[in-house]
């Protein structure tokens, strides 16, 4: 039995373990007839729970969330830093339950603040991972860090394909025309519960101090 689990009786008279849950959920009450769960406090639907959070060390080229538990509804990745690209910014990517097979999509659009103001976008169907968003590379100004997050649906159900929208921000330098928000949208082509995440960048490798966090919605 793990420690922190707690035992209870199944309908069939059995005895089962539950949990244990995660750091600040809850033992709820299912109702009459099915096996309480850890949930968040309060319970309430859209509510964010930290899962895990990685703080990057030793040029990390990869950040992986395995054993991913199935108690949300949706998940979010949140990420925060800069990679050590020899340019001003370097894409992010994800895949899902080690898959690295052509079974990835994305459209993205780059809103341009400014004078200047403008947008740019792309799309891309049946590649090996989805482009999410940016982070600032080794050119962009100092201590500038960009910021993305992907909210992932129903990421434990088995019926549709996984699908995601991403929303982030990037900064290239400190002059007007410079500072981006930034738009997109994911497909993963499969329809089995995710239980592992990696986050990569398209070149390059994080730089010490970026946080990556994972984080379940009910």
């Amino acid at each position: 039995m793990a420690i922190g689990g707690i035992l209870v009786r199944d309908t069939d008279g059995t005895v089962t373990q539950t949990g244990p849950g995660m750091s600040t959920q809850v033992l709820t009450s299912n109702g009459a007839g099915a096996l309480p769960t850890f949930q968040a406090a309060g319970g309430s639907t859209g509510a964010l729970v930290l899962i895990t959070e990685i703080v990057t060390s030793g040029s990390a080229s990869t950040v992986t969330f395995s054993s991913i538990p199935n108690t949300y509804r949706d998940l979010e990745v949140r990420v925060r830093g800069r990679g050590n690209v020899a340019a001003t910014s370097v894409i992010l990517r994800i895949q899902f339950n080690g898959d690295m097979g052509a079974n990835y999509d994305y459209s993205k659009a780059d809103f341009q603040g400014g004078a200047g103001a403008g947008g740019s976008g792309g799309q891309a169907q049946g590649q090996t991972s989805a482009d999410f968003g940016y982070l600032c590379g080794s050119t962009a100004p100092a201590s500038n860090a960009a910021g993305c997050s992907l909210m992932v649906f129903d990421y434990k159900g088995t019926t549709f394909r996984k699908t995601g929208r991403s929303i982030g921000t990037l900064i290239t330098a400190n002059s007007n025309n410079n500072e981006f928000t930034t738009n997109g949208m994911i497909l993963w082509a499969n329809t089995a519960a995710i239980t592992s995440v990696v986050i990569s960048l398209s070149s390059s490798t994080f730089v010490n101090n970026s946080v990556v966090s994972l984080y379940g919605s009910l």
